[in-house]
């Protein structure tokens, strides 16, 4: 007769290396979506200067067409690189939290302050 426990199950002894997979786990994920974010952001800034340049080249030459061309191309490379942002710090969150959550575990004495949208900040005019 088969073992009765499901497959997913595991021995209770084991606890302690399925939270430092679990860890390991979380960490490379947050770590290889802050990398990509990172990336993004370098590309933003080595596009941003390739279009400057031929965005004062084309002034300087009196293209004021091109210039028009550049200016929108560079608004929407901004946009772009905006919403890529947004999906990467969706996508790293659950990492982040999952990380904040284990810190706290382990060290219960050094919690981090709680985000407030009412704390003392917000009510200062």
């Amino acid at each position: 007769m088969a073992d009765s426990k499901p497959s997913g199950e595991q021995p209770s002894g084991d606890d302690t290396a399925l939270l430092i997979a679990a860890l390991n786990h979380a960490w490379a994920q947050y770590d290889a979506e802050v990398n990509r974010g990172l990336q993004v952001v370098n590309y933003y800034i080595v596009a941003t200067a390739v279009v400057a340049t031929a965005y004062v080249a084309a002034i300087n030459g009196k293209h004021y067409l091109i210039a028009a061309v550049l200016a929108v191309s560079e608004m929407a490379l901004t946009t772009v690189t905006f919403l890529i942002w947004l999906r990467q710090r969706e996508v790293a969150f659950p990492s982040a939290v999952a990380l904040q959550r284990a810190a706290i575990r382990n060290n219960p004495l050094k919690r981090p302050p709680r985000r407030s949208l009412t704390g003392p900040a917000t009510t200062r005019l």
